[in-house]
């Protein structure tokens, strides 16, 4: 934290004490992989993973003091993530056969785990008060499926086609 002290050109003076926190986040990660080969030219390949959450949280807290004619309080607090990735789970296959290759997968990342930002504005003075707040949006988890389709023939060459669809 740190903290200051101003002589005003009115005489007066501001004091002010401002404290700031950064906490970083360690996601782990785990992924699982399998893949059978059956045939010369028949492939199955299934996947999983789980990506843990990641949020670098600041905490800001300003408490300032001003003295004109009398003392006023000007005091902002807010709490916000910096950086933030939600908990992923993802499962995904492949089949291939021949030159023909179809995969899927689907996502589902956790963004009801974030809690956003909070914002809150007071100052006080011997006339009255005023407050001002910005509370937090409430985020929805999104789904996401992915399916594409890949054909390759003999002369090096690839087409591919895919789809991906979203939940909001």
């Amino acid at each position: 934290g740190a903290s200051a002290r101003m002589r005003m050109v009115a005489g007066g003076n501001s004091t002010g004490v401002m404290k700031t926190d950064v906490k970083p986040g360690l996601a782990p990660t785990v992924g699982v992989v399998g893949s059978w080969d059956y045939d010369d030219d028949k492939h199955l390949k299934l996947a999983a993973t789980y990506l843990g959450k990641m949020d670098y949280r600041t905490e800001f807290n300003f408490d300032n003091l001003i003295s004109l004619i009398g003392a006023s309080s000007l005091v902002i607090s807010a709490k916000a993530s910096i950086y933030y990735d939600p908990e992923t789970y993802i499962a995904a296959f492949s089949y291939t056969k021949k030159q023909d290759t179809i995969a899927a997968s689907v996502n589902w990342e956790r963004w009801s785990g974030y809690s956003g930002s909070d914002l809150v504005l007071s100052f006080a003075t011997f006339t009255g008060s005023f407050s001002q707040i910005l509370p937090n949006t409430n985020f929805h988890d999104t789904v996401s499926t992915h399916l594409g389709f890949q054909h390759r023939n003999g002369r090096s060459e690839e087409r591919r086609v895919g789809k991906e669809c979203r939940s909001r």
